[in-house]
């Protein structure tokens, strides 16, 4: 008599992001990892704006539903008084975050907690992009970075990214991203 075959289980992720291009840059790399739904469950959400408070706060109420959570956010504005949802997910209560960056939080991660954030520097995901093309950063706020990518890159930038330029990449958040995918990819 044969046991009964035991079915795998998904490993769930969710990926938050904050506005469109983070979507986009997520949404084509789901492609060229060839991320098979049979064996991993990804779920990117586009929170389309907004501050990084509020982005992870929404993160947070995610947990629960997925086995790993992570947070693609800018670095362009600071933190804001809404910080009992992950003060609860990292055990860190009362620890001030308020006007910090989110860069200057990723370290109060102690224990490896979802959400794990992922932030995008100097800036904004639009200094990754222009360094995953090799196109220097010339200007200084967000705005004007968005403009550069849409003049110099275009917005159809997605379509333009392969997989070689992403393994190549020694930008800090494309080299965590591809080491997420790569991990999807293999399960």
């Amino acid at each position: 008599m044969m046991g009964k075959r035991q079915r795998q289980k998904k490993i769930g992720y969710i990926f938050v992001c904050e506005g469109h291009r983070e979507y986009n840059l997520l949404s084509r790399m789901e492609k060229l990892y060839n991320i098979d739904d049979k064996k991993v469950k990804l779920n990117i959400l586009n929170r389309k704006g907004g501050n990084p408070s509020s982005i992870i706060a929404y993160a947070c109420k995610e947990i629960n539903k997925t086995d790993v959570t992570y947070v693609l956010l800018d670095n362009d504005k600071p933190m804001e008084n809404k910080n009992d949802a992950l003060w609860q997910a990292w055990a860190i209560g009362g620890t001030k975050i308020t006007g910090k960056k989110p860069s200057e939080i990723v370290s109060l991660n102690k224990r490896h907690r979802n959400p794990f954030l992922i932030v995008s520097e100097p800036l904004a995901i639009e200094n990754t992009i222009l360094d995953l093309f090799s196109i220097p950063a010339t200007a200084k706020n967000t705005n004007d970075l968005k403009k550069q990518v849409k003049k110099q890159i275009g917005n159809d930038f997605p379509d333009k990214v392969t997989r070689d330029m992403l393994e190549k990449s020694r930008n800090k958040v494309i080299i965590t991203l591809v080491e997420i995918f790569k991990e999807m990819e293999s399960k």
